[in-house]
């Protein structure tokens, strides 16, 4: 089932990227891992406005994926697209941007003081994906 919402923008990638990598890990959105997000989004150079509009976007995009997946395997869809998300943002983000993405995770995973073995093994994927 496809998702009426669709990934549009580089913002919306980081989001999604972002939003899924912090609940996958560890099957929550921890407030700090968002502050962290929300940090490192205006870092960018992105703007309020514009993160809460590709918030919406995304998390509508994250929701359909997961209430879309089998019974068996709740999280499929969302590390389908969120290994699409990164083979996109692999080919078309310059390679400092994508080493800067990279300790963006690690920060996130970092930002509820417990940067746990599967945030590293997700951090250790996506790089692979990026730099492959």
């Amino acid at each position: 089932m496809m998702s009426k919402a669709e990934l549009n923008s580089n913002l919306d990638f980081f989001q999604y990227l972002f939003l899924s990598f912090s609940f996958v890990t560890d099957f929550d959105h921890d407030d700090d891992e968002f502050e962290e997000v929300g940090r490192i989004l205006q870092e960018y150079g992105f703007e309020i406005d514009d993160m809460n509009e590709s918030f919406k976007v995304a998390m509508s995009v994250f929701q359909n994926d997961l209430d879309s997946a089998p019974k068996d395997k709740p999280l499929e869809n969302v590390l389908l697209r969120l290994a699409q998300v990164a083979i996109v943002m692999g080919k078309h983000f310059p390679e400092d941007v994508l080493k800067s993405i990279i300790n963006d995770l690690e920060r996130i995973g970092k930002s509820d003081g417990d940067y746990t073995d599967s945030e590293k093994h997700l951090v250790s994927v996506i790089k692979d994906i990026f730099f492959k």
